[in-house]
């Protein structure tokens, strides 16, 4: 029995070092430079220097479909790299801090809610909802 343990051990060593050895590549995931912690007027602030319009991106902690667009949408290459080149891009927790303040200012009542507003604070596009990569990039475009 211990010489059955023994050469179970033995297998189990050499199996994890041949795959430590061989490592798996991972395509690293495309991520938007987001401004978080800040305040609206910090974001509008950036926006004019950079003469960029500002994407906001509200959700909650609890929002499923804002976790899937966290996972899926905002790690798409396409969404990533535009929203970056384009735009100044806040995350904003709609039951935290400032988020609430922002939240009722521009009357958002569901999660997940995107945002286009100018350098001045106004809003140029509103979308209420799960969008899919595809349907994202047309919203920003």
């Amino acid at each position: 029995m211990k010489n059955l343990f023994l050469i179970v051990g033995i297998i189990s060593i050499f199996i994890s070092c041949k795959s430590a050895s061989n490592p798996t590549t991972t395509t690293p995931s495309h991520s938007i430079t987001w401004m978080n912690d800040i305040s609206l007027k910090e974001a509008l602030a950036s926006a004019t220097e950079s003469n960029k319009p500002v994407f906001i991106d509200v959700s909650t902690s609890w929002c499923g479909y804002c976790k899937k667009m966290k996972k899926k949408v905002y790690t798409d290459h396409a969404v990533s790299d535009y929203l970056s080149k384009n735009y100044i891009s806040v995350k904003i927790d709609a039951e935290k801090g400032e988020g609430i303040h922002i939240a009722k200012q521009f009357d958002i009542r569901a999660y997940p809610t995107q945002i286009i507003v100018d350098k001045n604070g106004r809003v140029q596009s509103k979308n209420v909802g799960y969008q899919d990569a595809n349907e994202l990039l047309k919203f920003i475009r």
